[in-house]
């Protein structure tokens, strides 16, 4: 697995002699150019969501300690309830995250997907792991989102009604997703 992150990376930098050579963006060629390295934080910006959850899970534990610990300062700074966020947490969160991301990019159903390995992780819960790592401003704004696409939603069912589209989201009811807001 690291290997093909590795040969990721390379096709990034047009550094991969493997067929798959890309010319290099004007900021990474800069780099490249100039510096003979590429920053990390520069090379952030070409990664898709997938390599970057990879990219975290292959870190030393130490390295992955250390981003948990800024996740956790950073969710103590934006919420009213301290949460401690470890290594294992983040890294299921930013599985599922990437895992209901590709059922949008796909156009596949999102109310009633399942993600993880047990295929028991709801959008409810995606929303709870969107909360560990975005401010606490956009969360809110996500979950005032969902409710308004929902209270509109509502007014055109006629064969199911809303209660059973929040359960199958994974919200026990309306208040439930009010209430985290």
């Amino acid at each position: 697995m690291v290997s093909y992150l590795i040969g990721e990376f390379e096709t990034i930098l047009g550094m991969n002699d493997k067929g798959r050579r890309r010319k290099p963006k004007p900021y990474i060629k800069h780099y490249l150019n100039n510096h003979g390295q590429v920053p990390i934080w520069v090379l952030m910006n070409y990664l898709s969501l997938g390599q970057t959850v990879k990219f975290f899970n292959f870190q030393e534990s130490e390295i992955r300690r250390s981003i948990a610990s800024t996740f956790t300062d950073l969710y103590r700074h934006e919420h009213s309830i301290p949460r401690n966020i470890r290594p294992k947490t983040l890294s299921r969160a930013f599985d599922h995250i990437k895992d209901m991301r590709n059922i949008c990019v796909h156009d596949e159903r999102l109310y009633c997907a399942r993600v993880s390995p047990r295929n028991d992780t709801t959008f409810a819960n995606v929303l709870d792991d969107l909360s560990l790592v975005l401010p606490a401003s956009k969360s809110e704004e996500m979950r005032l989102q969902v409710l308004t696409e929902l209270a509109s939603l509502s007014n055109d069912l006629e064969t199911i009604s809303i209660i059973h589209i929040l359960k199958k989201m994974g919200f026990e009811s309306i208040d439930s997703l009010i209430q985290a807001a």
